[in-house]
C-alpha cells in the first residue's frame, strides 16, 4: 500500500509540474528550458560504435543519429509523441531494437530486442518495419514486465545467468565495454557477453521467434499505478503475492506445404520448404522410399513413379503438434538423349586373305553391334568378318540405346569380295605329269617331255583342254577328270619341262 501511494503521489507531482510548466508557472529563474531527448547505449556486449539509430513514433519524426565510440546516442525528442520503437543499424545488415515508452534512457541491446519480440510475438525487426501506433500504445508497464520475465526465463534456458541483469534493462543506464576499454562493462554488459556466446550462430531474429513460440501471450493485467519511468513502472507492477497461474493450453498451428511439383529423374530438385503459422521449423519424410527419399530438407529422386512427401511439426511447450500435410507429385523418366554411329567404309576384300576386325563408334560411348545382310558372301560374329564367296558383302552397324540414350540410326556399309587369285604351280604340274595314275602322261611322252606336240601346251591350259575335248592322240580319256587348276599347273610344267 505504501508503494502504491508513493507512485501515485510521484505521478501527481510530475503531472502538476508539467501543468505549471505548460502554463508558464514554476521557477522564476531565467535559465533556459532543457530540450527533451531520448538517449541510451547501443551494445551487444561490446559498444556499437558508428551505428545509426532511427525512431518510429506515434507521431512526429526524428533524424537518424550515429552512436559514439561508447555506444551512446542522443536523439532530440521535440515534436515526437511517444511511445516509439528504436532501431540501431550496424555491421553487415545487423539490427537491434527497443521500446521507448518514456523520455530519457532507452538502451538498445539483444535483451531489449528480445523483450520487444516477446511483446509482438514475432520479431522486433518486423514490428519496426511494420510500425503500428495503435498496437504499440498498448504496450503498458504490465506487458513490458511480463515480456521481460519471459525473456529472463528464455535466457536461463540457454544457460545465461540473469541475476546480474538490471531490473529494467531498457531504462537503466548501461556501461558497455569498448574496443579501447574492454574491461569497463557493467553487470548487464557481462550478461550480454554471455548471451552472445550462447546464441552462437543463431540470429537475434531466430531467437525472437523461438522465444515467442515458447512464451504464451499473457492475460490482460489489472490497472497499474502511474510511474515516472520505465524502471519505476516495472517495480510498481511486481505483485506482493499471487496465486499460481494455470498453464495455458498450447496454441494451435498449421503447416503450409506446396511441395516441389513434378520432377524428372536425373535432375537435382530444390530443397524442401514448408511454412508454419508458429514459425517453428517443419520436418519432412517420404512415404515412397522406392521412388524418392528425404534427408533433412534434401530430396533425392530414386525411380520413376509417384513420390509422396509429408511435412510435420511436432510442436513445443507453446504450440500443439500441427496436422501433417502430405503432397504427392510425379517423378518422370528423363528424356532419352540422341546418339549417332560412326562406321568407316571397309576396304574391298579378297577370298583367302585374312580380314581386319570390324570397328565402329557411337558418340554415346555405348558398344556397337554388327550384322551381315549378305550371308552368302560374308558372315559376322561379334567384330569378326568371315568371307564366304566372291561378291558384294553388306554389313550393318547398330546401337539399340539404353535408359539414357535412344537407339541410333543404323549405318550400312558394302564392299567387294574378290575371288582368290589363280596361282599356277609347275611343281604340282610335274607331279600330275609323272606320277598320276590317271594321266600316265610320262608313259607316252617321256620324262621330261620332248615331243613338240606336248610342248605346245606350255603355258596354254586352253590348248591342253581342247586336245582332250577333241580326243587328239586318244586324250579324250581325260575328259572331265582335270580341274582348271590342274590344267593350269600342267601348262606351267610343260613350260619348264626340265624342272
Amino acid at each position: 500500500m505504501t508503494n502504491t501511494t508513493h507512485y501515485f503521489s510521484l505521478g501527481l507531482i510530475t503531472a502538476a509540474v508539467a501543468t505549471l510548466t505548460a502554463c508558464g508557472g514554476g521557477s522564476s529563474s531565467n535559465e533556459p528550458a532543457v530540450a527533451p531527448t531520448i538517449s541510451g547505449v547501443a551494445a551487444t556486449g561490446l559498444a556499437i560504435s558508428g551505428g545509426s539509430v532511427s525512431l518510429k513514433c506515434v507521431s512526429g519524426t526524428a533524424a537518424a543519429v550515429a552512436t559514439n565510440t561508447d555506444g551512446s546516442y542522443n536523439v532530440p525528442a521535440t515534436g515526437l509523441t511517444l511511445p516509439c520503437l528504436a532501431r540501431v543499424d550496424f555491421g553487415t545488415a545487423q539490427k537491434l531494437h527497443t521500446l521507448v515508452s518514456a523520455l530519457g534512457n532507452a538502451n538498445i541491446t539483444p535483451v531489449t530486442d528480445l523483450v520487444l519480440a516477446n511483446l509482438v510475438k514475432g520479431t522486433a525487426a518486423s514490428a519496426f518495419d511494420n510500425f503500428d501506433a495503435a498496437t504499440v500504445k498498448t504496450y503498458d508497464a504490465a506487458k513490458v514486465s511480463a515480456a521481460l520475465t519471459g525473456v529472463k526465463a528464455y535466457l536461463t534456458s540457454l544457460g545465461v545467468d540473469t541475476s546480474r541483469l538490471a531490473l529494467d534493462p531498457i531504462g537503466t543506464k548501461l556501461v558497455a565495454a569498448t574496443v579501447a576499454l574492454p574491461g569497463i562493462g557493467d553487470d548487464t554488459d557481462q550478461v550480454l557477453d554471455q548471451l552472445k556466446i550462447k546464441l552462437g550462430t543463431k540470429t537475434i531474429e531466430a531467437a525472437g521467434l523461438e522465444l515467442a513460440a515458447i512464451t504464451p501471450t499473457p492475460a490482460p493485467a489489472a490497472p497499474t499505478p502511474v510511474a515516472s519511468s520505465p524502471a519505476a513502472a516495472a517495480s510498481a507492477t511486481q505483485p506482493a503475492a499471487s496465486a499460481p497461474a494455470s498453464t495455458p493450453a498450447p496454441a494451435a498451428q498449421t503447416i503450409t506445404f506446396a511441395g516441389p511439383g513434378a520432377q524428372t529423374l536425373g535432375a537435382s530438385p530444390a530443397a524442401l520448404s514448408a511454412a508454419t503459422s508458429s514459425g517453428l521449423a517443419a520436418t519432412f519424410t517420404s512415404a515412397t522410399s522406392a521412388v524418392c527419399t528425404v534427408s533433412g530438407t534434401a530430396l533425392t529422386l530414386v525411380a520413376v513413379g509417384n513420390c509422396t512427401i509429408t511435412a510435420n511439426q511436432a510442436g513445443n511447450t507453446g504450440y500443439a503438434a500441427a496436422t501433417p500435410v502430405s503432397i504427392t507429385f510425379k517423378v518422370a523418366a528423363a528424356p532419352l538423349k540422341a546418339q549417332a554411329i560412326t562406321f568407316a567404309q571397309p576396304a574391298n576384300q579378297t577370298m583367302g586373305v585374312a580380314t581386319p576386325a570390324l570397328s565402329a563408334n557411337a558418340d554415346s560411348g555405348l558398344a556397337v553391334s554388327f550384322a551381315s545382310t549378305t550371308p552368302a558372301v560374308c558372315t559376322v560374329s561379334g567384330v569378326t568378318l568371315t568371307l564366304v564367296a566372291a561378291g558384294t558383302c553388306s554389313v550393318t552397324a547398330t546401337q539399340t540405346g539404353n535408359a539414357s540414350f535412344s537407339g541410333a540410326t543404323a549405318v550400312a556399309r558394302s564392299f567387294t569380295v574378290a575371288a582368290a587369285p589363280v596361282v599356277n604351280s609347275a611343281a604340282n604340274g610335274k607331279v600330275l605329269y609323272t606320277t598320276n595314275s590317271v594321266l600316265s602322261c610320262a608313259n607316252c611322252h617321256g620324262t621330261p617331255p620332248s615331243l613338240q606336240k606336248v610342248l605346245n601346251g606350255a603355258n596354254n591350259p586352253t590348248r591342253i583342254l581342247s586336245a582332250i575335248n577333241s580326243n587328239a592322240g586318244g586324250m579324250g580319256m581325260f575328259a572331265g577328270k582335270l580341274s582348271t587348276q590342274q590344267l593350269n599347273d600342267l601348262a606351267a610344267y610343260l613350260a619348264t619341262p626340265n624342272l
